[in-house]
């Protein structure tokens, strides 16, 4: 997810952080206006890599280590049993955009598999009205219905329990199936409701946003990063709107009886974390690229604004590619521009969105800084299809494994896009302040020891970025690839913490030096178990041109 960051000096009044004020702007206006206010470009701030790695502080890094160790169980409380996974989801969606009640009904079939026999399953639900009456579990293997004893909701941890009479089996499948309906909200998180204007009239349409927490309120699930499955999804639509989700339609079926139209998606082939799930209802127009994977969408009145995303994209997504040695295997990667975003954008898997400022160029129209902005927001959004995507973090503690990486190489793989816009240089040049002014507070915390309610911070983005830097400095350009390739390779589909890709880092390096000097997980833990940085202070004493060094 791409987050911008601003300076309080270079702060302006930004629309889109406060939905309270957007829609009462909205309203107070008049409605051609509205698309030229949702276009307002906010303030980038970057950091750059410290290249000097520091002194371990035993007491910090131990004591970082057990509180990683908790945050990764954190409020074990807060946390979903791990008695039953899910390994598949079938969800059908009907979101009702015109009669002005914006709610959305909606039912989901959770394929499950037992790893330790218990009589309840527990999932996320969050600010959805089930019905209970619809609650039911299967047994696959015998085609056998079980009796639900008990239905058991917690609002305060957003967990919904099913009880059943008999346990589950380990090693045999059941199915959950829950009807449910919700509303389409208007603060840009979960399924929500956004619009435009066409001329003079209001157009609706429905956009998701689920890092972190957010699926739950889409569809009950297993919301946590390290519960991967498959997808099956279905929306209804009426004629004049389309919709997009992770992967392309396989069929459209109208239904009489509603007026609507149902769009099935293919099922995903990779399972994938619920906070990667995305589905758009609208009535935007797409430009293709010639590749067939590309399809950037947006008002049909900013078609032409769309032509930079689809020239370089493809380009972006060939350089990472080449640079992990693993190939994007998805069939289509649609980018979308939404009126209406909380984020710069979102890696979503197949369908990526943006808030329009961060997808639409207008030649001729729009300045450079524009343009670069647009390249390095598309060039990070397209690196977590391997870091945050392919792998993702085991829990939110390891955010950095995702954004870290993404921060990166929405500078350097867009470098080999674009050389002359000198991204590399501005890496160095940009990033390395940022980091230091954030890490130099009371305030800052470790990389791999982020607080759970704002994992989304600087460190986490900038300094993440700058240390990844260091990490390709200290073992050089072509070991930390080759490391790369083998940290992708190993946890292929799967979810990693920090020392999956200290590991494989370190493989890589003893694998290329017959005599090797350093190990990476001890380097490394310095920079990711503590805050702060070393400040190196010299002291030169001309007369006798002697100096002191001290840390």
């Amino acid at each position: 997810m791409y987050f911008e960051f601003l300076n309080p000096e270079s702060r302006q009044f930004d629309l889109t952080q406060s939905s309270a004020n957007f829609y009462r702007i909205n309203d107070a206006i008049d409605g051609p206006n509205v698309n030229n206010i949702k276009t307002y470009f906010s303030a980038l701030e970057d950091t750059q890599p410290n290249l000097v790695s520091y002194q371990l502080d035993q007491d910090e890094i131990q004591g970082s280590q057990k509180k990683a160790e908790t945050n990764a169980d954190e409020t074990a409380d807060n946390r979903l049993p791990t008695s039953v996974v899910p390994d598949r989801y079938v969800i059908t969606l009907i979101p009702n955009l015109d009669d002005g009640n914006f709610t959305f009904v909606g039912t989901v079939e959770i394929t499950l598999n037992v790893t330790n026999a218990t009589n309840s399953i527990t999932v996320h639900a969050n600010d959805l009205e089930i019905n209970n009456e619809s609650v039911s579990v299967h047994r696959l293997t015998d085609e056998v219905d079980l009796l639900v004893l008990g239905l058991s909701p917690d609002t305060g941890r957003h967990f919904f329990t099913v009880t059943v009479a008999d346990s589950l089996v380990v090693g045999q499948q059941y199915r959950l199936r829950i009807n449910y309906t919700g509303h389409l909200r208007e603060d840009m998180g979960g399924f929500y409701r956004s619009f435009y204007y066409l001329g003079t009239e209001k157009r609706w349409l429905a956009s998701t946003q689920f890092q972190s927490t957010s699926a739950r309120r889409a569809f009950p699930s297993f919301d946590e990063p390290a519960f991967k499955a498959k997808f099956k999804i279905s929306i209804a639509r009426t004629e004049d709107r389309h919709a997009l989700s992770n992967m392309p339609v396989a069929s459209s079926v109208y239904e009489q009886s509603l007026n609507l139209t149902w769009d099935h998606f293919e099922e995903t082939p990779m399972p994938m974390s619920s906070y990667l799930v995305a589905f758009v209802v609208s009535d935007f127009v797409s430009l293709n690229a010639s590749d067939g994977i590309f399809r950037t969408w947006q008002r049909a009145s900013a078609l032409s604004q769309a032509n930079y995303s689809i020239e370089i994209s493809s380009d972006v997504l060939k350089a990472l590619e080449n640079f992990t040695g693993v190939e994007y295997f998805l069939p289509k990667l649609d980018q979308v521009a939404v009126p209406d975003f909380s984020a710069g954008a979102m890696e979503n898997w197949g369908i990526v969105t943006y808030r329009e400022q961060n997808i639409l160029f207008e030649y001729g129209v729009s300045t450079s800084a524009n343009k670069q902005r647009i390249a390095e927001v598309i060039a990070h959004e397209l690196a977590h299809k391997w870091f945050g995507n392919l792998v993702s973090p085991k829990w939110w503690n390891y955010l950095w494994l995702s954004e870290g990486f993404a921060t990166y190489f929405q500078y350097f793989a867009m470098h080999k896009v674009d050389p002359n816009m000198r991204l590399d240089h501005q890496f160095l040049i940009l990033h390395h302040h940022t980091a230091f002014q954030t890490d130099s507070l009371e305030s800052s915390h470790p990389m791999t020891n982020s607080p759970t309610g704002s994992s989304i911070t600087q460190i986490v983005y900038n300094k993440a970025g700058s240390v990844i830097k260091m990490m390709e400095h200290i073992l050089t350009t072509e070991i930390f690839r080759k490391g790369l390739n083998r940290y992708l390779t190993e946890r292929y589909n799967s979810i990693a913490e920090a020392d999956d890709l200290f590991s494989a880092l370190n493989a890589q390096y003893i694998e290329d030096n017959s005599t090797p000097q350093i190990d990476v997980k001890t380097v490394m833990d310095t920079w990711t178990l503590q805050k702060g940085y070393p400040v190196v202070t010299v002291n030169r004493n001309y007369t006798t041109g002697s100096a002191i060094v001290s840390q």
